[in-house]
């Protein structure tokens, strides 16, 4: 899965080419809610808060293709709870 470092813009392959500043950025959203979203027409996905995610909405109008919400993230695990009530992987 192809996603963009919501940090420094960084396209990145896999987990596993992540980068650094990703990791914390991660940490900080321990309990919170996270967008993983890909606007139409767009390879990459791309990782918000809450918080991000209302202010984009707020902004522009949004066109997305995929769009998937979890709460009480866990970045030790990188999972959350998603809208059945499910602990799944972030990057599934």
């Amino acid at each position: 899965m192809k996603f963009v470092c919501p940090l420094c813009n960084k396209k990145i392959n896999d987990f596993a080419g992540r980068c650094e500043k990703l990791i914390e950025w991660f940490s900080n959203l321990d309990g919170k809610g996270l967008w993983r979203i890909r606007y139409l027409n767009h390879y990459e996905y791309q990782f918000l808060t809450d918080e991000d995610f209302v202010s984009l909405q707020s902004k522009e109008m949004v066109i997305l293709d995929e769009a998937n919400h979890w709460q009480e993230f866990d970045p030790k695990t990188l999972s959350g709870v998603n809208s059945v009530g499910q602990r799944t992987s972030i990057f599934s």
